[in-house]
């Protein structure tokens, strides 16, 4: 254990203003043709990016259906296991009457309103939504009706035609829509690591500086993506585990699958930084479940590159060295 005595020092420097991460929302609001997409989440910030992606569908399938006025799709980050579906046409109106969110979105005329409230960000049921959505433009206006969600007041048909629609199959269209690949957006990427989203599955890449995509793997899912340089980058596949890619070694690009303890109870993103030379850590928060009662925790991970091997808990191998 002796060896480690200077991976604890560098960080035992470095995380010593460690609480003090701030935990914040992130919101986004971006154009796409006649699609305004609109994200909001306060932990799995690689949302954002994919709710983009979903946006650039829903213009494309909006286009191959003949609509042309404005779709507002709105995608709120929520921890509860149940997703919430809203569908609504708003007349001029502002769209987020009585609603705590006024300034975030602009007041749009004859606008379909599409509200997403989940933990997972899906593109099959975005899709879903704004196809039923167009298709039943009529019904939808007849009769929408304000519920209060959340202590809040939406405007909305009923739930439960919307979660009826969302199990039938997909229809040609959608299906036609869900083999388009979709790099993940994002202004100014010219190298790196990076990921396209085809058939509900995440592809990663590797872009040099020649303009090559080299393809590295692919996965059910992209849950974080940190770029530690522009050669390399930590991938969470899960919310307990991760890949490291880094183009500048030699042999073994790509390390094995490794898995973080406690990270299903975390309750705010990774801190991953690079710490110079071969360290990379991984600073999370999560609540422990252990008696007598939850309780709020921190753990500093160490990733090793040149050994691809991950150190666990610092403040267990303090103990251990003490």
């Amino acid at each position: 254990m002796k060896r480690y005595h200077k991976y604890i020092l560098a960080l035992l420097l470095f995380f010593s203003c460690g609480t003090l991460f701030a935990h914040i929302d992130i919101l986004r609001i971006e154009q796409y043709g006649n699609v305004i997409v609109k994200v909001t989440t306060g932990h799995r910030y690689e949302e954002t990016y994919k709710a983009m992606i979903m946006g650039k569908l829903a213009e494309i399938l909006a286009d191959q259906l003949g609509y042309r006025d404005p779709i507002f799709i709105d995608f709120r980050g929520k921890s509860s296991k149940k997703p919430m579906y809203f569908i609504s046409y708003c007349h001029g109106d502002n769209i987020w009457i009585n609603d705590i969110w006024v300034d975030e979105a602009p007041i749009l005329d004859s606008t379909i309103v599409i509200r997403q409230f989940t933990n997972q960000f899906d593109a099959g049921t975005t899709l879903k939504l704004l196809e039923y959505a167009i298709n039943n433009l009529s019904k939808i206006k007849e009769e929408q009706k304000e519920i209060e969600y959340s202590r809040k007041k939406i405007r909305t048909i009923d739930t439960t035609l919307i979660n009826e629609s969302l199990k039938q199959s997909a229809s040609p269209d959608v299906t036609k829509m869900l083999s388009t690949k979709v790099i993940r957006p994002e202004e100014n990427f010219k190298e790196g690591v990076s990921y396209f989203w085809y058939k509900n599955r995440y592809t990663l890449f590797y872009r040099n500086y020649q303009n090559e995509d080299l393809v590295i793997k692919e996965l059910d899912d992209v849950y974080d993506l940190h770029r530690t340089h522009c050669q390399a980058a930590i991938i969470f596949d899960t919310e307990s585990s991760f890949y490291c890619y880094d183009d500048s070694r030699y042999t073994k690009k790509l390390s094995q699958r490794h898995i973080i303890n406690n990270a299903s109870d975390c309750y705010r993103p990774y801190l991953v930084s690079n710490m110079g030379g071969s360290k990379i850590s991984i600073f999370s928060s999560y609540f422990s479940s252990k008696k007598p009662s939850p309780a709020p925790k921190e753990q500093t991970s160490i990733y090793l590159t040149d050994e691809d091997r991950l150190i666990q808990d610092l403040d267990k191998l303090i103990e251990q060295e003490e």
